[in-house]
């Protein structure tokens, strides 16, 4: 038979370890945002469509 041990953390600890890198993905979001869904519509198009988010250069 399999032993499980659970061991238990201070939520504050493990809350305050969350809230920079959260922060920063959620500037990501708001900030790529708006690219990100026209990269998916434009996917969504089909087979042959440039997939470059509109404003973006396809050549770096």
């Amino acid at each position: 038979m399999a032993v499980v041990r659970v061991g238990t953390c201070d939520l504050s600890v493990a809350r305050e370890a969350l809230v920079e890198p959260i922060a920063v993905l959620t500037q990501w979001a708001r900030s790529h945002g708006e690219a990100v869904v026209s990269f998916q519509e434009a996917a969504n198009e089909g087979p042959g469509r440039a997939l470059t988010p509109a404003g973006a250069s396809s050549h770096g």
